[in-house]
């Protein structure tokens, strides 16, 4: 069966793609809602797998993408543009990018719904 919308995916693996909020940007409310965390700074190393978490985490629970299986997942930080981009080699068509100057961040899938199932021999 194929599905072809990330929220879909993410409902059947645990290293399927979700948006991927830079840790500490999201916080819990009173009404326990994850709401935007307005005293957020920005990522103190956007380069690395670690300042990024899977938005089924709860904030501020400590589990990152960096967590995942070695190799799910690459990132490329530009330091000039102050743009990092981030993407899934489990689920091909999956990017998510973290602006830091603007302190901005967002999340793509186009794909075909099928996981890359050949990742093990990449690596």
């Amino acid at each position: 069966q194929r599905l072809t919308h990330g929220s879909l995916l993410s409902q059947h693996s645990s290293l399927s793609p979700s948006p991927s909020p830079p840790q500490n940007s999201t916080i819990v409310n009173a009404a326990s809602q994850v709401v935007p965390n307005r005293l957020f700074a920005g990522c103190p190393y956007p380069e690395k797998l670690e300042s990024y978490q899977h938005r089924s985490a709860a904030p501020g629970s400590g589990a990152t993408l960096a967590q995942d299986l070695r190799g799910t997942w690459c990132v490329h930080y530009d330091a000039f543009k102050g743009v990092a981009q981030v993407r899934s080699l489990l689920w091909p068509g999956y990017f998510f990018y973290y602006a830091a100057n603007e302190l901005t961040w967002g999340s793509l899938y186009v794909g075909d719904g099928c996981r890359n199932n050949d990742l093990i021999f990449m690596l």
